[in-house]
């Protein structure tokens, strides 16, 4: 699956809130971020070792290995039906997901103004930004 995520840096707070995203189910991976939090460490253990399919910190998003891909759904809808009917969820492989996650940590460490995500089927891009731009 494919999308972009920029989020804006607030001054006054020091924290990133996320501003645009498309498409609009790319808005889970953002939940995922704002759940995993500063330190990526325990996700991406999580990701890589855990024999456990279901990641076990979640509120807001279910996040599910299927082999080698994670499957983003909304923790708030029990209706699973409703979701692929929707188009409520978000597939990424594993290892791209680790990588983002490693970089969003970086990049947000260095606290530029604007942070931009970039999935597309082979590649995460998470960079700096001077804009809010897609």
């Amino acid at each position: 699956m494919e999308g972009k995520l920029i989020y804006e840096k607030n001054d006054e707070t020091n924290r990133y809130k996320l501003k645009i995203y498309d498409p609009r189910n790319i808005l889970l991976v953002g939940f995922l971020l704002d759940e995993i939090g500063d330190d990526p460490s325990f996700f991406i253990e999580w990701l890589k070792n855990s024999e456990s399919e279901l990641w076990p910190n979640s509120e807001l998003v279910d996040c599910m290995k299927e082999g080698d891909l994670v499957e983003l759904t909304p923790a708030y809808i029990i209706d699973n039906e409703k979701i692929y009917a929707t188009g409520n969820f978000f597939q990424i492989p594993i290892n791209l997901l680790a990588n983002l996650v490693k970089r969003w940590a970086a990049v947000k460490a260095l606290k530029p103004q604007y942070i931009k995500i970039v999935i597309n089927n082979n590649e995460t891009k998470v960079e700096d930004c001077d804009k809010m731009a897609m």
